[in-house]
């Protein structure tokens, strides 16, 4: 993931830190590297260079920084480089993650999500082994990991749609209704976000926001279900399995990783991802007439797996003020905050909120 204005990026908790540990043979070697470049490296968000003759050995790519963590990058003979691309690690390497705090609720949280991914037809990484002390989880490690952000660029920028890719994105929507309807967890915290949040969506509902949060269905949440952790395993095709990692919250607009809320909060992450949380760059390319089908699609397979009908106005509303939250703790800057947001929510894109008239009535 790139930085600042030239990059609108996932939804990503900014503040904790991956641990990667490669086997080679009889040796181990770890690296820290700040989350934000570590779930690239660790999880293959993007597709990218696949290896080559250069590569082909023990190292791994998958960052999509130049630069990631303190220092340069490891010299070309070190048996663990960073690289541009995906990640293709030996099956016997393992991944780790470290935790602020709650470690405890985050491995029976990853271990609830692993058992339901097993008997609902998607995958998730099973969390190995827990070291209270350290607040160190070790995942077991899933290869080839493609990111559906790919499959939406594709969809977006392509001269003319393929509809076929929305099938993915329905699958998607479904996926998510399991983990609402199937996800279970021994502790549970109130959802809460920042006062971004607060302030952002009181623009638009004429006080009753809360009322209509209070009253939607509410779950155990995934907590940062977006672009940066929902992936293929392998290349998408029909029918291909979703992978969901890092079911961990994003300091924003989630805090604890037993949060119970509104099905709401993890809707509008995701659609707020589909709403244009790509790189700048690639903005110019994309076709924002077909966001709508997108959405659409999205939300189909999330209806058809819950039974639960969504209001697309409050959900573009809660969306809005999911992204006015990431982009008040991402930027320092009020001005380039409210530009990224003029960027992601506008006319031409049809996805700016309405403003509700009166008070909402269950």
């Amino acid at each position: 993931m790139l930085l600042g204005m030239t990059s609108l990026v996932d939804l990503c908790a900014p503040s904790q830190t991956l641990e990667i540990v490669l086997v080679h043979r009889n040796r181990t070697e770890s690296r820290h590297v700040p989350e934000r470049g570590a779930r690239l490296v660790a999880l293959g968000a993007q597709a990218g260079a696949r290896r080559t003759p250069a590569n082909r050995d023990d190292r791994f790519a998958g960052s999509s920084h130049p630069r990631v963590g303190p220092g340069r990058p490891r010299a070309a003979d070190s048996p663990c480089r960073l690289l541009p691309g995906i990640v293709d690690i030996k099956p016997d390497a393992t991944f780790r993650k470290r935790y602020a705090d709650s470690v405890d609720r985050e491995f029976a949280k990853a271990r609830a999500l692993w058992e339901l991914s097993r008997a609902s037809g998607f995958l998730a990484p099973e969390p190995k082994r827990l070291d209270p002390a350290r607040r160190v989880i070790e995942y077991e490690f899933i290869s080839d990991l493609v990111a559906i952000r790919n499959t939406y660029l594709e969809y977006m920028e392509a001269r003319k749609a393929d509809r076929r890719l929305l099938e993915h994105f329905a699958g998607a929507g479904r996926v998510l209704g399991v983990i609402h309807t199937g996800l279970t967890l021994g502790t549970r915290s109130p959802w809460s976000a920042n006062s971004a949040f607060y302030d952002a969506i009181a623009h638009f509902d004429a006080g009753c926001w809360d009322a209509f949060l209070e009253s939607s269905p509410h779950t155990f949440l995934h907590g940062d279900f977006g672009f940066a952790n929902v992936f293929f395993s392998g290349s998408p095709k029909p029918g291909s399995p979703l992978v969901v990692i890092d079911a961990s919250p994003r300091r924003g607009s989630s805090f604890r990783c037993d949060a119970y809320g509104s099905i709401y909060i993890d809707l509008a992450g995701f659609v707020s991802c589909l709403d244009g949380l790509v790189p700048l760059s690639r903005y110019l390319r994309i076709h924002w007439s077909r966001l709508q089908s997108i959405k659409e699609a999205f939300l189909r397979g999330y209806e058809h797996e819950t039974g639960y009908v969504i209001d697309r106005e409050w959900l573009a509303r809660i969306s809005y003020a999911l992204v006015a939250e990431y982009f008040d703790l991402r930027f320092r800057s009020r001005m380039v905050a409210r530009s990224a947001m003029m960027l992601v929510f506008n006319g031409m894109k049809h996805n700016y909120p309405t403003i509700a008239t009166a008070h909402y009535v269950h």
